[in-house]
């Protein structure tokens, strides 16, 4: 289980952070991982029928690698569902070499059969935990999402009503970008983090938020670190009770209190280390003054955190099948705060992040502390990660996009990537992003993995992601709902 040895801090989340980097046109290094494929999506009807003949599927409901891939199979898709699974036949092979113009790595724009041979399919990835609205530049988002194989997200907390709309026009197959989850505003304590949370101080004020969330078409809500435990609860029983699933940036509440209380998904492994010091109260008095005081105090408090009480929290969260959304990957740009490093320099490179965003990279909107907090908190972040996992939590991706270094879409790519660094397996970190995300959001009968009756959101890569999870970035062909997009394409119709 959790051993400790080092003691630190932990260091995250939702702090804004500013950088005034453009990014340049993407170098001839990242064609590699977006080959091309077909334009835009596809324009057939929604009774059109796709056939991915000769592919390995990786079957992310396996329980080892070894059995996990399955060569030389046909995916038949018809509308926006898979239709069929089945070994490829002669038949099959017949029709592709029917037509020698068709490329190796291409779609017949009449009878849209893809050559599959020596390409590895996976469900399209899930990140959850991402926030839109930048200046208008959502649209971009979206492209970026579906460019890095992204077909699914929980929005984790919007003031805008828009993220109504959003969530029911990517219900649509025709929608291009992701479809999504939404949780509305995120609902805490005084003092508000943020512009636009909502804020509360009794019951009448959780119900009433509550209603407002279900009635626009939320599944999910959120609660933030300054909200207390009484109103933690209040929030949880009002959500379920609407049918709504509840995550938590954790604070005054912490994660042993949240989890008794029956949260669905704890992120950031906020409220993790508050509930195993000798003294929670001095953390949660903390978190009342403000949200950079407490989130120092979390970070802080992974040096006092006791093996016994991590040990009891994890089991208490396995027991009660709460998630954990680790934000790993963002967890390690706090831990470098002041290094330049090949992964953030990745980030820059290859994320096409829109300038709204880029703009914002540069400094923190708020007092971030010492460093050296994030930095020793580190190696306990990823311990407790894998302890976690080892004793069978459930380990989901998520990335907190847009933050620093954060590039939508891609980030997903990084965060899955830093979840192996913490010690899970390629396909066990491969699962975080599809089908232990989707069972998470409540959505795992719809997508997640590549089954008969699931929606069609197969993502098409160049290797296998068994053998080194950066495979996964060579993304070949993206499908959505049955319909086909080009990563080159989408990435073509971003400014420069």
């Amino acid at each position: 289980m959790f051993e400790s040895t080092i003691h630190s801090n932990q260091g995250m989340r939702h702090r804004k952070i500013y950088s005034v980097l453009f990014l340049l046109a993407i170098p001839v290094l990242c064609l590699a991982f977006f080959s091309p494929k077909s334009n835009s999506p596809s324009l057939d009807s929604r009774s059109g029928r796709v056939q991915i003949i000769g592919v390995t599927i990786v079957n992310v409901n396996a329980t080892t690698e070894r059995s996990a891939l399955r060569p030389n199979m046909t995916i038949l898709i018809r509308g926006d569902r898979i239709e069929d699974i089945r070994p490829t036949t002669e038949a099959d092979l017949i029709l592709l070499d029917s037509d020698q113009k068709t490329p190796k790595v291409g779609v017949r724009n009449d009878s849209r059969v893809i050559d599959g041979r020596g390409l590895f399919a996976i469900p399209g990835l899930i990140d959850t935990h991402v926030h839109l609205e930048w200046e208008g530049q959502e649209a971009l988002m979206f492209r970026l999402f579906l460019a890095n194989g992204v077909t699914a997200i929980l929005e984790a907390g919007n003031p805008s009503p828009k993220v109504y709309v959003w969530r029911r026009q990517s219900q649509e197959p025709a929608f291009v970008g992701p479809r999504m989850e939404v949780c509305g505003p995120i609902m805490t304590g005084p003092p508000a983090a943020w512009n636009g949370m909502t804020v509360l101080t009794s019951v009448a004020q959780v119900r009433s938020a509550i209603a407002v969330r279900a009635t626009g078409g939320a599944r999910f809500a959120k609660i933030y670190a300054q909200l207390p435990p009484e109103l933690s609860v209040d929030v949880i029983n009002a959500a379920q009770r609407r049918g709504l699933r509840v995550m938590g940036h954790l604070g005054r509440t912490n994660a042993l209190e949240a989890t008794a209380f029956g949260i669905n998904i704890i992120t950031h492994l906020s409220g993790v280390p508050d509930s195993a010091v000798p003294d929670p109260e001095a953390v949660r008095a903390q978190h009342a003054l403000g949200f950079s005081a407490g989130w120092q105090a979390t970070n802080a408090a992974w040096k006092q955190a006791t093996p016994a009480g991590l040990n009891q929290l994890i089991q208490h969260m396995v027991a009660n099948r709460v998630a954990l959304s680790p934000t790993l990957w963002y967890q390690k740009v706090f831990a470098t705060l002041n290094e330049d490093t090949p992964e953030k320099r990745e980030a820059l490179q290859f994320g096409h992040v829109p300038s709204a965003i880029s703009k914002d990279w540069n400094h923190f909107t708020m007092d971030v502390g010492d460093p050296k907090i994030y930095k020793e908190a580190w190696p306990f972040q990823k311990k407790f990660v894998k302890a976690f996992h080892d004793a069978g939590g459930m380990v989901i991706a998520g990335t907190d996009t847009a933050n620093q270094y954060v590039s939508p879409g891609f980030g997903l790519h990084q965060e899955i990537e830093t979840l192996h660094e913490a010690g899970l397996s390629n396909l066990e970190a491969l699962k975080s992003a599809t089908v232990f995300a989707s069972r998470a959001m409540g959505t795992e009968q719809n997508y997640g993995s590549i089954e008969i009756g699931n929606h069609a959101d197969v993502v098409l890569l160049g290797g296998n992601p068994l053998d080194d999870l950066k495979n996964a970035r060579q993304i070949v062909t993206v499908i959505r709902s049955g319909l086909i997009y080009s990563p080159r394409q989408l990435l073509s119709t971003l400014p420069k």
